[in-house]
């Protein structure tokens, strides 16, 4: 419509000013017939005028329903298109709003994670704060301390100095010791030398003795043979002896009751036997071991009494001293001593002696050599005591294999120990010895 009025209205204008300027023109010179036809012209160009002015205002109308179809059909793609962008415009704005509500809690979310982060630095920070005054308090306790560790130190110093020079002269002490304790251990050693050689040379002396003992050992368990022999043939001997004496003194019996008298005799006889023919490895007690003091509360045993006449002179020579001059030469001929025929020889005068002689011998043994006695000493017969023999211990003297038992068989009769066969129940003793 704009431009269909500027299209109508410039011609118009056009034509006014050369209608006008006609007018003017003609109304200074016309008359009124030329006014007349004047009219006429002007009537005309009216009409004509108007005609254009139709036609020009159909072509405006076609021209204008045109347009307005034209901007309909832009208005309806305008609405359609606003409808469109509209819904979408819509759509963008909830999901807009549905992530600005996620958004929102994540901020929330934030935000609470973030003021106690903020909440726990603040605490940290007001710890940090208080443990650096600490650490500041402690830092000034620490350089006072210091200061005097500095000043302990130059003194320590100082004393470390006189240390020193005294640990000098102590050193210097030491060594002249130690030199003269290393002089002391040579004349040490040199003696442990000649200790070792003597403790050899006493050591062969020892084998030597203990081959002589081991000899002699034989000689000794033959001669116990030989005794048990001989004691059996002197209880025969001691039982004549008795009947004989009975006959003289007129002492007669019944035979019911010489049965149990001779049962008696004869068990106190291989007691009393038993025990003094035991052959003691020490110096025994004294020969008064065969005393019958004890044994009248059973009977009287005139028996016994006899057995000491008899076994006197043997038991004398057994007890017989050995001088101190050659106790090796004396061991050497100890087991030769106490051969049959010398022990034959024994019982036949035990067998003749006709009184028997009461006496105790008392003997100083020679304390290291167990062999040699010193000197012996009579005294008056005393009550009898039982038979003990304490074996010397082989450790003090060195002889190789010479352990003993000192066990002792005290009831009556013959029977085996542990040392050598048929001893009449004693122990072997390795190493006999005569006082």
């Amino acid at each position: 419509q704009g431009v269909g009025e500027s299209v109508f209205h410039c011609p118009m204008g056009r034509a006014s000013v050369q209608m006008s300027t006609a007018r003017g023109s003609v109304r200074g010179t016309m008359s009124g017939p030329e006014r007349a036809v004047a009219s006429l012209f002007r009537e005309k160009a009216g009409c004509e005028e108007r005609a254009a002015l139709s036609e020009e205002l159909a072509d405006l109308q076609a021209s204008s329903d045109e347009e307005i179809r034209r901007l309909t059909e832009l208005t309806e793609q305008l609405q359609a298109t606003y409808t469109q962008e509209t819904t979408e415009l819509r759509r963008e704005i909830e999901r807009l709003e549905r992530e600005d509500k996620s958004d929102s809690q994540l901020e929330e979310d934030t935000e609470q994670l973030l003021r106690a982060k903020i909440e726990s630095m603040e605490v940290a920070f007001a710890d940090r704060c208080e443990e650096k005054s600490n650490l500041e308090k402690k830092l000034e306790a620490l350089s006072e301390h210091k200061a005097g560790l500095e000043e302990r130190v130059s003194d320590l110093k100082v004393e470390i100095r006189e240390e020193e020079w005294r640990f000098r002269q102590d050193q210097g002490q030491l060594m002249a010791t130690i030199t003269k304790l290393g002089a002391d251990i040579e004349a040490k050693d040199e003696e442990a030398l000649q200790l070792e050689e003597q403790e050899r040379e006493l050591c062969a002396e020892n084998e030597e003795i203990a081959a002589g003992v081991r000899r002699n050992a034989r000689g000794v368990a033959k001669a116990r043979k030989c005794l048990e022999v001989y004691r059996s043939a002197l209880q025969n001997s001691i039982e004549g002896e008795k009947h004989f004496q009975a006959r003289v003194e007129g002492l007669t019996q019944t035979k019911t009751d010489a049965a149990p008298a001779q049962r008696l005799a004869r068990e106190g006889v291989s007691a009393r036997l038993s025990s003094a023919s035991v052959t003691t490895c020490e110096s025994p007690l004294s020969p008064s071991c065969c005393s019958t003091d004890n044994l009248d509360e059973n009977g009287n045993f005139d028996h016994n009494r006899m057995i000491l006449r008899l076994f006197k002179q043997l038991i004398s020579e057994w007890f017989a001293p050995v001088t101190p001059d050659d106790p090796l030469k004396t061991l050497k001929n100890e087991g030769q001593s106490w051969s049959p025929r010398r022990l034959d020889k024994a019982v036949r005068m035990a067998e003749n002696a006709s009184k028997a002689l009461h006496f105790e011998t008392a003997c100083k043994v020679h304390p290291t050599r167990p062999g040699v006695i010193l000197e012996t000493e009579a005294r008056e017969p005393r009550a009898p005591a039982p038979v003990r023999y304490a074996v010397p211990s082989s450790r003090k003297f060195g002889v190789p294999g010479a352990a003993v038992s000192s066990r002792v068989r005290r009831a009556p009769g013959p029977g085996k120990t542990s040392g050598m066969p048929d001893t009449y129940g004693v122990s072997t003793c390795r190493t006999p010895t005569r006082c």
